[in-house]
């Protein structure tokens, strides 16, 4: 069909009865969501090239005692809009449905929206659209109309010149001169282009909403995908050469106190960040950051790895000393209790306890486990303590723990270790009747055991073989405990 058959056939449908938009001739659906369709059209009334029409439904003034009114007031605003980044409005008016809906025309851009257009495209003339963008939607809040609906869907890059333009207004607010009983509370924007603040208080009408839809539009023609403020996943993921731009889009999607104040101020530095990035891109590949980043990852991988081993093998420690620890407490509960039983009748008052909760330890000892009491104010304890403190000279003149002949350092051990020792009062602790401490093999080593003759003089230690069995730690504990009270003559 040609051309004057096809604005003939135009005509005739126009003056139908039937006709949605006065005036218009609706050619093909371009696209439609949540706030209403896009058409391609045709001006019926002179030969002109076609337009986007936008029918908005539901439209955002149905409550409004005159709807009229308040959309001529917002669309005249609009229509004064004159940046080469804003599509150019033409009319608009109600169609013929019923209830009527409103309607902008304005110019048909032909080109890919930013998204499509961002592809193909190196980073930094994707930040140059968005600075486009940025200043575009700056000059509309100079003229006091925010646009609240800034997406990669509402921007098209004019194919003839690059040009990024934002087409769709038509949740555009004037926000000169009104109170908050003129605020809709319905239409704020698209899903995950809205701040925290206007889902907070969708009455809230504020530019950093556009600062914040900007941000998130930035992200996603970077990404490929929108971001997750409270997780935000770097750009430099994406690609390193991007990493200068994350705290400048974390700032736009921050919250609204700590969030760029105005479009001018996010354009500037995204400015900035581009104009580094093709003076880098002048400047050629710069082999030595890549190396050094490849070396840091390097070193990091293997920090990581030895903070894993080391972590692995403290809870392997940790379990061989608890394992070890509840062996020696069973088996000592069987000596201090059997030690107990055969002395009582002969020391009246004598008690057996094993302290609960914060019982303070004596000095040389981090915590006692059993206490037993002769009833005449000696007080003997199975206690933990760390090798530092008894493991030197002053504590015995260096407490060795022995090993079938081999003489073996406590701080080869792991610690705390275990003592049974006559509890001192003030004084540190000095040389431990017994000593026992596990290694990383799950041996338990002991200090050889002073045995006190009739003469009250000490003989020269034995060596003794490592514990093995419950019934090996039992019988040592007894042994200590008997040295501690000078009890064990030959044994």
């Amino acid at each position: 069909m040609t051309d004057q058959a096809e604005m003939s056939s135009e005509a005739t449908r126009a003056r139908g009865e039937n006709s949605r938009v006065p005036g218009y001739v609706l050619l093909e659906r371009l696209g439609g969501g949540g706030y209403g369709e896009v058409y391609r059209a045709r001006d019926t009334s002179k030969s002109s090239p076609a337009v986007a029409v936008k029918i908005i439904t539901p439209h955002p003034f149905i409550a409004d005692a005159d709807p009229e009114k308040r959309f001529a007031r917002e669309e005249e605003a609009v229509r004064q809009l004159g940046h080469k980044g804003i599509v150019r409005y033409v009319s608009s008016g109600w169609t013929n449905d019923n209830p009527a809906l409103p309607f902008l025309a304005m110019e048909l851009i032909t080109g890919s929206d930013l998204f499509a257009w961002a592809k193909d495209q190196p980073f930094p003339e994707r930040i140059n659209a968005m600075i486009e963008v940025l200043d575009a939607i700056a000059y509309a809040h100079s003229m006091d109309v925010l646009h609240r609906d800034i997406k990669p869907s509402n921007v098209m890059v004019r194919a003839s010149d690059s040009q990024p333009v934002l087409v769709d207004f038509g949740l555009a607010y004037v926000f000169e001169g009104l109170s908050s009983t003129d605020l809709t509370s319905r239409y704020v924007g698209s899903a995950g282009y809205i701040p925290d603040e206007v889902l907070a208080k969708p009455r809230m009408r504020t530019p950093l909403h556009d600062v914040y839809s900007c941000a998130v539009t930035a992200y996603e023609i970077c990404a490929g995908r929108q971001p997750i403020p409270r997780t935000y996943g770097p750009l430099s993921a994406v690609d390193p050469a991007l990493s200068g731009l994350d705290p400048l889009i974390k700032k736009g999607l921050a919250p609204a106190p700590e969030r760029y104040q105005n479009a001018k101020s996010f354009a500037d530095d995204l400015r900035a960040w581009r104009e580094r990035a093709v003076m880098r891109s002048k400047a050629g590949p710069n082999p030595l950051a890549d190396t050094f980043r490849a070396n840091l990852i390097r070193r990091q991988r293997d920090s990581d790895e030895q903070k894993r081993r080391e972590a692995d093998r403290k809870a392997l420690l940790g379990e061989i000393w608890a394992d070890a620890n509840g062996l020696i407490l069973e088996a000592a509960r069987l000596a201090f209790e059997d030690f107990h039983s055969q002395l009582a009748d002969l020391l009246p008052g004598s008690k057996v306890v094993e302290p609960v909760g914060a019982d303070k330890a004596a000095p040389g000892l981090t915590s006692v486990m059993i206490r037993y009491s002769d009833g005449k104010g000696t007080r003997v304890v199975l206690a933990h303590s760390t090798s530092h403190a008894i493991d030197k000279p002053g504590a015995g003149g260096g407490v060795m723990v022995s090993s079938e002949g081999r003489t073996l350092s406590l701080a080869s051990h792991l610690s705390p270790c275990w003592v049974i020792c006559r509890e001192p009062s003030e004084r540190e602790l000095t040389s431990p009747e017994g000593i026992i401490a596990v290694d990383e093999s799950r041996v338990l080593h002991v200090k050889p055991l002073t045995v006190w003759g009739p003469d009250g003089m000490g003989t020269i230690p034995r060596t003794l073989a490592p514990l093995r069995s419950l019934k090996d730690v039992r019988d040592y504990v007894m042994k200590a405990l008997g040295a501690a009270l000078m009890l064990d003559g030959r044994i």
